[in-house]
């Protein structure tokens, strides 16, 4: 019953993807068939892989830390509580309204500070691997600069005998107050920009995640910069340790690279190829030879992705490379594992699938598209593929003047055949060991079930025989024996 219902279905899905081709095949340029050219890639075919240490380093005892941080909240508060800025609110709103967002800048590096010091360790950072690096560094020699520059221009202020009008005509005194604030200013900010870098690194390593941030400290395959290109970063481990944070950090660098051109499939009512494993690519060598690819799209490795190339199989890639469209239904293998309704391939041309949807409308140029996807549009104006409430809307292009439909090489015969070819497999692949037993005890039993009855038949007609027989063998005995005593008498 299933698979009968699953062939009326078939029927169904047949009539819907009917196209007015009259059984011949289309007379068009360039024709593609399963595949299409997509962009080119480059893939790596060999990995270097080496591990590196990587420091954060904030070596400061928070005691000392906060020693100088109290010196510097010292210096801060004598400035702005000096007597001419008590005694002229306008003299003090001009210079220290400087001072606000450099002072916001000053609290946020104290919170980060306070942050980092939970991160730190008791035991000393010891290198693991042979290649080790200085990412990110927070000193306290920092911090005791700012304090002695902070020290020093304020000690060029006379709080007896500057006054608010002395300081509006003497330009060196307002030299003076703007360089101590200019310092202030530009300390804050540096300081509060690398604790927050800092911050935000130890963050994402903790969660073994490696921070863009860090890629211009880190040095290309222990400073072999030959092979600085494409590198992939994953973090294995980190630990809080007295100099700061340190993690050990795995490199994945090509060494081997190659180009590869990215082959599309193309959909027939939902059907396109598949390799031997879904994730698996189709492209094209250098070579211009089909082949698939494995490939491993780890995170921060897209540039480069790590790729083992295979084979096809003998038979789908003869009939691929022939064009042999029924060699390659029955010789390749097919998914109806969805793909997007269109995309976009080289040289602007926008691909339309061919999905069992009756939903997909084609506008080219404020022109409703009759030709039946699987198409390929080039025009000089935007079009637009909507399906169902989506749509999608491509730019034109720009070296081209007219429109341009490329169809496919496949008839509707030839669709018709790969629907069904794709249908039986379906049903055979969900058949399991089980079902083969339990249909193969149901037809043992239609076989049996007639023999069954032809031999009870047989052993009824059987028995009426002999009860016919036996009646007749004691009539007889009974006729003869009162025979002979009618002699007798």
């Amino acid at each position: 019953m299933k698979c009968v219902w699953g062939f009326i279905f078939l029927m169904i899905v047949l009539g819907r993807g009917q196209r007015q081709t009259n059984g011949k095949v289309r007379q068009i340029s360039d024709p593609f068939a399963f595949l299409v050219q997509g962009e080119r890639m480059s893939i790596s075919t060999q990995v270097k892989i080496e591990s590196l240490d990587i420091l954060l380093k904030f070596d400061i005892d928070p005691v000392n830390y906060r020693t100088e941080k109290a010196q510097v909240d010292a210096i801060l508060t004598n400035f702005q509580g000096l007597t001419f800025f008590t005694q002229d609110q306008a003299l003090k709103n001009e210079y220290l309204s400087f001072f606000y967002i450099s002072q916001q800048n000053y609290n946020n590096f104290h919170k980060n500070m306070e942050a980092l010091f939970t991160f730190k360790g008791v035991e000393e950072c010891k290198n693991t691997t042979r290649c080790h690096t200085l990412a990110l560094e927070i000193s306290l020699d920092d911090i005791k600069r700012a304090k002695t520059n902070l020290q020093y221009r304020y000690n060029k202020i006379d709080p007896v005998n500057w006054t608010p009008t002395t300081i509006s005509t003497h330009r060196e005194q307002q030299n003076t107050l703007l360089s101590l604030i200019s310092v202030f200013d530009e300390f804050s900010a540096e300081m509060f920009r690398k604790s927050d870098l800092m911050i935000t690194a130890i963050e994402s390593l903790s969660n073994k995640i490696f921070p863009e941030d860090l890629l211009s400290s880190v040095p290309g395959v222990c400073n072999d910069t030959s092979l600085y290109e494409g590198e992939a970063y994953y973090v294995k481990h980190c630990t809080g340790c007295k100099s700061g944070y340190q993690c050990v950090v795995q490199t994945d660098t090509p060494a081997a690279t190659t180009q590869v051109t990215k082959m599309m499939p193309v959909a027939y009512q939902g059907i396109h190829l598949v390799g031997k494993e879904p994730k698996y690519i189709f492209a094209r060598t250098a070579e211009l030879e089909l082949k698939q690819l494995e490939c491993e799209y780890e995170e921060g490795n897209i540039e480069y992705p790590s790729c083992q190339i295979h084979d096809l199989p003998v038979v789908c890639k003869k009939a691929l490379d022939e064009n042999d469209v029924r060699g390659a239904i029955h010789g390749c293998t097919f998914t109806r594992e969805h793909v997007p309704v269109s995309s976009v391939i080289p040289n602007g041309g926008v691909l339309v699938q061919d999905l069992p949807s009756e939903m997909v409308q084609i506008n080219e140029g404020g022109s409703v598209v009759t030709k039946p996807p699987p198409i390929i549009i080039y025009s000089a104006q935007e079009v637009h593929v909507k399906n169902g409430d989506e749509e999608y809307v491509y730019a034109p292009l720009i070296n081209s003047t007219e429109a341009r439909i490329l169809e496919s090489m496949l008839t509707v015969d030839d669709i018709y055949k790969l629907v069904s070819v794709q249908y039986w497999r379906e049903v055979s692949e969900s058949f399991s060991p089980a079902d083969y037993i339990r249909y193969t005890l149901i037809l043992i039993q239609f076989v049996i079930l007639p023999l069954a009855i032809y031999n009870l038949v047989i052993t009824v007609r059987t028995r009426n025989q002999v009860k016919v027989v036996s009646e007749g063998k004691r009539n007889y005995k009974i006729n003869r024996n009162e025979y002979l005593l009618k002699r007798v008498k």
